[in-house]
């Protein structure tokens, strides 16, 4: 069935191909004339090379037949009715079949080539297929752009405050005057300041993409401080079997925080700060709670990390309010405001 459009155009169906170099072919799908008319050329044109090799020599076949059937009527003889019938129908049948296999004939080409379909619809012209695709794909490129560009930043924003953070470790790891639960809390109190700071930013569930990889960074620390060093991928596993632990009231803590960027852009990411301090140095005490358990050849059991979980999430979160003004200043240039000052007073909360 024949569709036509508002003007009167007859639309047809179109195939558009494109190849990893982004290189696009367009086909209609049916009949085509050309194939039918032209088809040792047309194979030719379209690289068919195996049918334009075959069908050159048939065509100087067919029209040898034809000058000598041409030749027979010129000397009053007359050709078999049944040769005649026969050369036509061979002809047709070659030139029915390119007229409508091939366009099937280029796009399974096409596929072996490397090309793939990106679109199928009704057009009035090749041409129309193709600037519809090409118009979604500038759509389409366009609106990556700035998740792009997000991502870009939150790689940035890693990178910084892992090489601001390693400094601070280094200089603390090495001290030989703390003791070995000195130095856990104060690493723990730097990594929350750091990653409240981060969280200031307005973006919605972004903070949780940036401060994931932090937090997982804080474990492979704590383990090194407790003389079971692990990497950072066991870091995650440990980070995960927490989070599966402590469960909805994480969850419950990060959809609020979403909720107040969302509603109160500007305002919500201040009013974090307490809450991310909190959340992050309970999650860095429960973790050395792990570690300190499978340091001591057991493991610990749900109750108590979820237990270790929730004290030291109250104990952050009074801490973060008490670091708030601190945090806030230093957000402007990036700076990790100094945790050093402020350990003890965690510990003996």
């Amino acid at each position: 069935m024949l569709l036509i459009n508002r003007w009167g155009g007859i639309l047809r169906t179109f195939e558009v191909y494109r190849n990893q170099r982004g290189k696009l072919k367009c086909t209609k799908k049916g009949w085509s004339w050309p194939a039918f008319l032209f088809a040792p050329f047309w194979a030719l044109f379209c690289g068919l090379w195996v049918a334009a090799i075959i069908l050159f020599p048939v065509e100087i076949a067919f029209s040898a037949v034809g000058r000598a059937l041409n030749d027979l009527e010129a000397r009053g003889a007359s050709a078999d009715t049944a040769i005649v019938l026969a050369y036509l129908l061979i002809a047709l049948g070659i030139r029915l079949f390119f007229g409508a296999r091939g366009n099937s004939m280029k796009r399974k080409k096409w596929r072996k080539g490397g090309f793939s379909l990106v679109y199928s619809g009704k057009s009035e012209y090749a041409e129309v297929a193709l600037a519809k695709v090409k118009a979604a794909e500038q759509a389409a490129a366009s609106s990556l752009a700035p998740v792009a560009a997000q991502n870009t930043a939150m790689d940035e924003v890693i990178q910084h405050a892992r090489a601001r953070l390693q400094r601070e470790l280094l200089h603390i790891e090495s001290r030989s005057d703390l003791t070995q639960d000195q130095k856990i809390d104060r690493v723990i109190t730097i990594f929350s300041t750091v990653c409240a700071a981060i969280a200031v930013q307005p973006i919605p569930f972004a903070d949780f993409f940036i401060l994931t990889p932090l937090q997982v960074f804080m474990g492979a620390r704590l383990s090194a401080i407790r003389g079971i060093p692990i990497t950072e991928a066991e870091s995650s596993d440990i980070l995960k079997e927490v989070i599966g632990v402590v469960g909805m009231g994480l969850l419950a803590q990060q959809a609020g925080i979403a909720a107040a960027k969302v509603f109160f852009p500007v305002v919500g990411g201040v009013a974090t700060i307490p809450v991310v301090f909190g959340l992050t140095y309970a999650i860095g005490k429960a973790m050395d709670f792990y570690l300190e358990g499978k340091a001591a050849g057991r493991t610990p059991t749900a109750s108590e990390v979820k237990a270790a979980w929730k004290n030291a999430n109250a104990r952050g979160l009074r801490e973060g309010k008490v670091r708030q003004e601190e945090i806030e200043r230093g957000k402007g240039n990036h700076e990790v405001p100094d945790a050093e000052p402020h350990a003890q007073s965690i510990q003996d909360s």
